[in-house]
């Protein structure tokens, strides 16, 4: 036998679960914490270079954009067998 339910929207019941499993932003749960601002290299490592990547804008003084398909550069397909042809406008800090 089959009981007939009433017809209650999908967003009722949503409501009503997350009211019921405490769903809500107030919920008495930590914020994450905050992401450090720099890692600590392991035990015997060392940081040599790293790029935070501040700004809006590539910092030159640090990265080089290289175009083309790696030809200029004596390596065709970079190296690999690549098939694509990298532009200027493929770069972006942004985030």
């Amino acid at each position: 036998m089959r009981r007939n339910l009433p017809c209650v929207p999908a967003i009722v019941w949503t409501a009503a679960l997350l009211a019921a499993c405490g769903g809500d932003s107030d919920s008495g749960h930590a914020p994450p914490p905050e992401q450090p601002q720099s890692a600590a290299s392991p035990p015997g490592w060392e940081l040599v270079w790293s790029d935070e990547f501040d700004g809006d804008a590539l910092d030159t003084a640090k990265w080089n954009i290289q175009t083309g398909d790696g030809t200029a550069e004596g390596i065709p397909g970079w190296g690999n067998n690549e098939l694509q042809t990298y532009r200027p406008g493929n770069v972006a800090v942004a985030g």
